[in-house]
């Protein structure tokens, strides 16, 4: 199972395991990018799960958006899924720290929305674009729009 670690495992983090394809005999891009993901977030005094679905290319833009702040420590990076489960917003600054500003809904169209934030050392970008990219090598985007 691939798992894209934002943050550190014993402290604050979100933690996005993909669990596989959604349609995984589909070849066309429409279909066959969704994957079934559980999200856990632990921050502060608050804990959740929830599965959703999320899409490759949407994990590809943000590692290459990711991958630029990564590398000029200006600017931010949003991961804002075509389903709006999960956003999440990378913002660095000057000092070499990483802020993380998120939320994450337990009902696509109604229910609870948890927001959160956190900060870490920009070092913890490189384990997270590895993991990106392994993630992208087991489910790397089918077809064309």
């Amino acid at each position: 199972m691939c798992i894209i670690m934002i943050g550190s495992e014993g402290s604050n983090h979100v933690s996005i395991a993909l669990l596989g394809r959604e349609c995984p005999s589909a070849g066309d891009f429409w279909d066959g990018n969704w994957i079934r993901t559980e999200v856990q977030v632990v921050v502060g005094g608050f804990r959740g799960c929830v599965n959703i679905l999320l899409r490759s290319e949407e994990l590809k833009r943000f590692r290459d958006e990711l991958r630029h702040v990564q590398n000029s420590l200006q600017g931010s990076v949003g991961f804002e899924p075509l389903e709006c489960w999960l956003s999440l917003r990378v913002i660095p600054d000057w000092r070499g720290h990483v802020r993380f500003e998120g939320r994450i809904r337990d009902h696509l169209l109604q229910g609870n929305t948890l927001s959160f934030a956190f900060e870490y050392d920009q070092t913890y970008l490189t384990p997270i674009l590895a993991q990106l990219n392994q993630a992208l090598r087991e489910y790397p985007v089918i077809g064309m729009p």
